[in-house]
């Protein structure tokens, strides 16, 4: 059996040293860069400038309200004028009429007065005539003169009892204005206590809203505690796999690298003393123990 020879090939490894691939690169930058969304500063300003934000909107809507009520309490002036001035030209314009009707009644019983002393005159020169006359004309003008008499008396009954509706209905439109006045005070006043309600029902919405705002903002806060400290562990532990991964690929490449250039040198010894060459440079061993090469059959050429 002859024996091998060993021959030392300057063989160099595939992947140079400090070698990294692409996605080894862009892993490793992603777990240097921070991953967190908004840091803890961004999220205390924004706080802030949400506290500034509301009290801005609670000072528009508190400016709003007060010229709200200015605007109401104008328009309870200006109604209750309007009111005043209305009922007032309304009791100017009934006295007016019942000044006029007392006028019209004043001119009208005078004109009665003179038609009555005329009829009287009449009468009187009727009396004369009808003495002077003969009893049967007599009994004819006292017939007409008492028809005439009752005719004067129900034109003059028929007259006061107009003038007595009239004063009635000049008096019953006074009491209707009056009422519609107090009714009119009566609504205003509702309307003031309906404000007053409304006022105070927004009043305590808007403190609930505030309470629930700073409820929802400190559970955003400690949400965003409790976000920073996992994503931390989420980057320490990905820190940890890629460091590990990396040193397993780098030991695999290792052992890899070490099994080829073995395979390597156990083909040079297999392909030396098949040849029958011996190299220049190479040094003579003294036999060892057995490689994994003697049992095979080029061993035994």
């Amino acid at each position: 059996m002859v024996k091998g020879e060993v021959i030392e090939v300057d063989i160099k490894s595939p992947v140079p040293a400090g070698f990294k691939s692409p996605a080894q690169i862009r892993l490793e930058t992603r777990a240097q860069e921070p991953f967190s969304p908004k840091s803890f500063a961004d999220i205390q300003a924004q706080l802030e400038n949400a506290d500034v934000n509301r009290k801005a909107l609670l000072s528009a809507r508190a400016e709003k309200t007060i010229a709200y009520n200015t605007k109401v309490k104008d328009a309870g002036v200006k109604t209750q004028e309007a009111l005043s001035e209305l009922t007032n030209k309304y009791k100017e314009d009934v006295q007016n009429k019942m000044s006029a009707a007392d006028e019209k009644r004043a001119a009208q019983a005078a004109e009665s007065l003179e038609k009555t002393k005329a009829m009287n005159v009449r009468v009187g020169e009727v009396q004369r005539k009808r003495e002077e006359q003969d009893s049967s004309q007599k009994a004819q003008y006292d017939e007409a003169a008492e028809s005439k008499q009752g005719k004067l008396s129900a034109a003059e009954q028929f007259r006061l009892k107009q003038l007595e509706e009239a004063s009635s209905k000049a008096g019953a439109e006074v009491t209707k204005a009056k009422e519609m006045a107090q009714k009119k005070q009566q609504s205003l006043v509702e309307m003031d206590e309906k404000y007053k309600q409304k006022s105070s029902a927004a009043e305590e919405r808007r403190n609930q809203l505030l309470t629930e705002q700073k409820d929802k903002a400190a559970a955003q806060v400690v949400h965003a505690k409790d976000v920073a400290v996992k994503q931390a562990e989420k980057e320490n532990q990905a820190r940890e796999d890629l460091r590990c991964g990396i040193e397993s690929k780098m030991l695999s490449a290792a052992t890899n690298h070490a099994l080829s250039l073995e395979n390597k040198v156990a083909t040079s010894r297999r392909m030396s003393p098949a040849k029958g060459v011996r190299s220049p440079g190479a040094v003579s061993r003294s036999p060892g123990p057995p490689g994994p090469d003697a049992a095979s059959p080029a061993g035994h050429m």
